[in-house]
């Protein structure tokens, strides 16, 4: 029972020098902002990495409908010379 009085001391203590420090309050605040800033930065460059993948992914689909389309061309153009009789 004395731990759970000595914390509650100690968190009033904390509030009090959290609350009573406007100076200290806004240094956190402005470090906070600059932090979310940060991470609305990394999150801009995700994304941008993110639509370089997804083009790279759009493009090889591309190259590869085309691909095939090559192929099964080739394989109608030999399927056409099997059936000629020299």
């Amino acid at each position: 029972m004395a731990r759970t009085t000595q914390t509650t001391a100690t968190e009033t203590t904390k509030s009090e020098t959290t609350t009573t420090d406007p100076q200290s309050n806004s240094s956190g605040a402005t470090s906070l902002v600059n932090h979310v800033d940060q991470i609305k930065e990394t999150l801009k460059g995700v994304i941008q990495d993110l639509n370089t993948v997804m083009d790279a992914v759009k493009q090889a689909d591309r190259e590869k409908r085309t691909t095939d389309k090559e192929i099964e061309a080739i394989r109608a153009k030999l399927r056409q010379l099997r059936s000629v009789r020299i």
